[in-house]
């Protein structure tokens, strides 16, 4: 099956003056905050399942690169990233963790899904977006970075806000049932990796062998 979720702001204790009053301003409650997202996550999510992380993953010092290892390791899932406007580690640091792969969007048919809502560009990146968007004739934006706001549709777009700290996510991995995204998504994005995984030199000898022998026997037909 196929989920997203954004911004879990991993380690930033200011978000939760910005977008999580539920919770204590303080460490005791960024910690709450933590657990919850990971117990909500793997209470829904299997290891078979897609979940793509629509960036702003965590507050990047490099002091809280363990926790913040430690913590996407035990995140269910085949766990593909879309880079968001805090994540400025490497890539490395984040395949490390358990991240399949790190891209910046994806164009699925009339659906592009980024970070950005793309409602009113406020960076270079997100007018790039913008514009691919508008290219392609899309109509759909999945996205995240406005947190607990209500997402715009007054320009006709269609927009979900798959942030964890918007309301009606209740801190939890988002369903999307789109059969052919998570089949684009499984196969040609994350796929080519599936496959390195499982294909040992064994399984490219006996291939190699069997391609000889087919050739063989259209030789002596």
């Amino acid at each position: 099956m196929l989920y997203f979720t954004s911004d879990l702001h991993l380690c930033h204790k200011n978000i939760i003056k910005y977008a999580r009053p539920q919770f204590e301003f303080s460490d005791e409650g960024l910690q709450q905050c933590e657990d919850l997202m990971l117990k909500n996550y793997n209470d829904v999510i299997t290891d078979d399942d897609i979940v793509v992380f629509l960036g702003d993953i965590a507050f990047l010092k490099s002091e809280f690169k363990p926790h913040i290892s430690e913590y996407c390791k035990k995140l269910k899932g085949r766990k593909l990233m879309l880079r968001g406007n805090h994540d400025t580690i490497t890539d490395k640091f984040f395949l490390n963790c358990g991240f399949e792969k790190i891209i910046d969007y994806i164009l699925f048919e009339n659906i592009f899904i980024c970070h950005y809502p793309l409602s009113e560009p406020d960076s270079k990146r997100e007018a790039e977006f913008k514009e691919i968007f508008e290219e392609n004739n899309c109509n759909t934006v999945i996205h995240g970075h406005i947190h607990s706001k209500e997402p715009d549709s007054s320009d006709g777009i269609v927009r979900f806000n798959m942030c964890v700290d918007y309301a009606p996510n209740h801190y939890s991995p988002v369903l999307f049932n789109n059969e052919e995204l998570e089949h684009y998504i499984r196969n040609e994005i994350l796929g080519e990796i599936q496959i390195k995984e499982k294909v040992t030199f064994k399984d490219k000898l006996l291939h190699a062998e069997h391609q000889a022998s087919q050739r063989l026997k259209r030789l002596f037909r």
